[in-house]
């Protein structure tokens, strides 16, 4: 999903420094914002097309089980038809979040042609250290490395607290998140509220942009010319020159539109099954202790 999805990547850093935007603590929500929202995705399943230049080209599906404490959610994607000769991709995560959607243990598995590993994080949230562990399929042969985060999402949980989230056109909030690969900051700027059918079905949707920044594994070593760019929002140049994803506002608010232009065309996936409560057309109600 996430290469079928969306592809994102930096820009060379500017060479100038901008005093007057110093630091991720200015703008990132710390301790980390909790959702606003109250909705149980206990029992939810959703499954999505992936589409390049118009043809089927992979699906991915994710499902939600309810744990005492949090969620344990399952995400797996695979190239499909005419791709597939082209890209064999058959990737899967696993994750385990409180119910706040903070990360307790993230198992990303990869097999693609050039890549073939597993890389498992687990989060120590007193010391704000994410610890990775990336073991090659093959040969068993392991590397460590750490993190230091002010948030500490993984791509799973932080997905599920965006659609816990109450937007509105024109609110941008900024989020750092762990794969266990790098460390990023996501922008997400709301955009106008509009109609779309899948399908799935017809639903009320929020349209969003993300801009994607990579991060330093230590905090406080954001560069002048990164933060520059940051506030800049030079985020998505590359592999993609634009991407939007449109987010229901009713039941349990699942992404059910994506679109990129990347260097190989246009690539949207698509929700095309979703089972699981609320019913779609529920409304979500305002989480407790929000004031919403």
């Amino acid at each position: 999903m996430r290469r079928l999805a969306v592809a994102l990547t930096i820009l060379a850093l500017c060479a100038i420094p901008l005093p007057a935007f110093t630091g991720l603590e200015k703008i990132l929500e710390i301790p980390p914002p909790r959702p606003e929202l109250k909705i149980d995705f206990d029992g939810e399943h959703l499954k999505y097309e992936a589409s390049w230049l118009g043809l089927k080209a992979g699906e991915a599906e994710l499902t939600v089980s309810g744990l005492e404490s949090g969620y344990k959610i399952s995400a797996v994607s695979r190239t499909t038809g005419r791709a597939r000769y082209l890209y064999k991709l058959d990737d899967a995560v696993f994750a385990e979040t409180l119910r706040d959607f903070s990360p307790v243990f993230y198992d990303l598995q990869i097999r693609e042609p050039a890549f073939k590993h597993n890389r498992l994080m687990w989060i120590d949230r007193r010391n704000k250290i994410a610890k990775v562990k990336t073991v090659q399929a093959a040969s068993g042969a392991v590397k460590e490395k750490e993190f230091e985060f002010y948030q500490g999402f993984d791509p799973v949980g932080l997905t599920f607290l965006v659609r816990s989230i109450d937007w509105k056109p024109g609110m941008i909030k900024y989020f750092e998140f762990l794969d266990g690969r790098d460390r990023s900051l996501i922008l997400l700027e709301a955009g106008p509220v509009q109609e779309v059918k899948t399908r799935a079905g017809s639903f009320r949707t929020i349209r969003i942009q993300p801009l994607l920044f990579t991060l330093p594994r230590r905090l406080g070593k954001e560069t002048p010319e990164l933060m520059k760019q940051i506030k800049n929002r030079e985020g998505v140049q590359g592999l993609a020159s634009w991407v939007y994803f449109w987010l229901a506002l009713d039941g349990t608010r699942p992404i059910v539109l994506a679109k990129a232009y990347s260097i190989i065309g246009p690539v949207a996936l698509e929700l095309v099954e979703m089972a699981g409560p609320p019913a779609p057309g529920q409304k979500a109600s305002p989480a407790p202790g929000t004031g919403k």
